[in-house]
């Protein structure tokens, strides 16, 4: 990794920052997150927060989880990736899947889709109700309702 001088220097000037304007990010460039432990963030200044967000709500367990790291290099090791196109699967979708259906079974989930995001799961949830319309013999059922400035996303979509 590129010393400290060096990530200022280029902070703003490659990177294009989502939800924001290209310009705005050169004349204000962003906070430079260089660490995390817990619930806290730590910027390049060594200035720590909490991260009341959770990495945008991805982190809900914290930052350097122990389980999560473990669990994340054991399966880097066995298999780091696979797409699950073209008839394949792999043990671990097999096994989260499983998980996510018994968690949500007293509400009828009866199948997992996995996603790489959140603005994926809305396009995919978008497209999905479309085509069960469609199948149902009522294609004109296309419209849908979101909350005025509500964030759904950023895919074409979940844009409201």
């Amino acid at each position: 990794m590129k010393d400290d001088n060096f990530l200022r220097e280029m902070n703003g000037r490659n990177l294009w920052q989502p939800m924001g304007h290209p310009g705005e990010a050169q004349t204000n460039p962003p906070r430079i997150i260089k660490s995390a432990e817990g619930v806290r963030i730590t910027d390049i200044d060594g200035h720590s927060v909490v991260d009341a967000v959770g990495g945008l709500w991805c982190v809900n367990l914290g930052y350097s989880n122990d389980a999560v790291k473990q669990a994340i290099s054991d399966q880097l090791w066995q298999l780091p990736y696979y797409s699950g196109f073209a008839g394949t699967t792999n043990p671990a979708a097999i096994e989260a899947a499983w998980a996510v259906r018994e968690f949500f079974a007293p509400d009828g989930m009866e199948r997992v889709f996995f996603t790489s995001g959140g603005s994926d799961s809305v396009d995919t949830a978008l497209r999905l109700s479309r085509q069960y319309h469609r199948l149902r013999g009522e294609p004109a059922r296309t419209k849908f309702l979101s909350l005025k400035k509500g964030y759904h996303g950023t895919h074409w979509g979940g844009r409201a």
